[in-house]
């Protein structure tokens, strides 16, 4: 993960409730607007970062969730 990279995070409490295919529909769909992103006028988040052409949209599901 980078600096200008937008990561979600999927609380341990709602991924135990099997909410896995939602988040992945929900980056997958960020990942489609990606030109949207790009060009948000203040940057993206708390901290207004930029989202460039280089940044990834990253999942961050909790440790052993998956196996």
């Amino acid at each position: 993960m980078g600096a200008d990279d937008l990561v979600v995070a999927m609380p341990a409490r709602i991924a135990i409730n099997k909410a896995i295919e939602l988040a992945i529909e929900f980056v997958a769909g960020l990942n489609r607007e990606r030109t949207a992103l790009e060009s948000a006028p203040e940057g993206l988040g708390l901290n207004r970062r930029r989202f460039s052409a280089n940044s990834s949209v990253v999942l961050l599901l909790p440790p052993g969730l998956l196996t």
